[in-house]
């Protein structure tokens, strides 16, 4: 009994700490060359990430923050650090009217206007079927990256080498 108190308070504990570091973490530094790899041009660049997940399609604020609002404080956001990517982590697609009526290719369109770069699929992403989710793959802007979703015959479901960028080191 006393390990298995233990061992949550260590697990409560290191989430505490990731959850800490990831809140007060808001930027990220990284160096950039102008016009070449010569280390003594890197100039220092600040990216900011911004991060959704589990809107479930909520336009408007309500029981949480809406792709209205989302898309005024990603436009802020830009405003001050054009370097600023944008991700969602899923279950995006579904969960409100106005998503399911075009099953979930509203949302699609919203996203590509508010510039994400990238989406990881969550559970209800696939309430439509996988064979939709691959259509609003083809429909976004931006990738769907899963390497953990196979087809029956083992092949990745989304193409593995997209969203790849290809990055020069210094």
């Amino acid at each position: 009994m006393r390990r298995k108190c233990i061992s949550k308070f260590l697990l409560s504990s290191f989430l505490m700490l990731t959850l800490l570091i990831s809140i007060f973490s808001g930027s990220v530094t990284g160096f950039a060359a102008e016009g070449g790899s010569d280390p003594a041009a890197a100039e220092a660049a600040r990216l900011t990430v911004v991060h959704t997940n589990d809107t479930h399609s909520r336009v408007k604020e309500g029981d949480g923050i809406g792709f209205a609002k989302i898309s005024t404080i990603i436009k802020e956001i830009r405003s001050e650090n054009p370097y600023t990517l944008v991700l969602d982590a899923g279950d995006t697609f579904h969960g409100q009217t106005f998503a399911t009526l075009t099953r979930g290719e509203s949302i699609v369109r919203i996203m590509n206007e508010i510039g994400y770069a990238a989406m990881a699929p969550g559970n209800h992403d696939f309430n439509y079927g996988y064979e939709r989710l691959v259509e609003l793959n083809e429909l976004a802007d931006f990738p769907i990256l899963a390497a953990n979703v196979k087809k029956d015959d083992g092949s990745n479901l989304f193409d593995a080498s997209a969203g790849l960028i290809p990055v020069k080191t210094l």
